[in-house]
């Protein structure tokens, strides 16, 4: 499970970091990392475990999003069944997801002014 947290973060952030990237791409690389922070919240891995891909990361734009999900998905509560496990998870990532779609709709329109 680290090996596969570290492996998803750090390639997902590091998309993050290229210039490159068009705005929905960034926000689906956003989904799928919050995704795999919040399940690994559900799943008790204590959060130095995430802190340290954090803390790995160069970018620092890359290094704070990533710092803000783990702080975000660790003060969720961590639930029982497996049904609100996922229920938490998929909230977890569409709260993120939409968000980081309203940021970027903000940035475009003030670009366009």
């Amino acid at each position: 499970m680290k090996f596969k947290l570290f492996f998803l973060s750090f390639l997902a952030l590091g998309c993050h970091a290229d210039d490159n990237v068009t705005d929905p791409d960034i926000c689906n690389v956003v989904k799928k990392v919050a995704y795999t922070v919040m399940e690994a919240r559900q799943q008790k891995v204590p959060s130095q475990d995430l802190q340290q891909i954090a803390n790995s990361l160069e970018d620092q734009k890359a290094k704070q999003l990533y710092q803000d999900l783990i702080n975000s998905a660790y003060s969720a509560k961590v639930f029982r069944t497996s049904f609100f496990k996922r229920k938490a998870i998929e909230d977890f990532q569409t709260g993120w997801y939409e968000e980081c779609l309203s940021r970027n709709k903000k940035i475009i329109l003030e670009k366009a002014e």
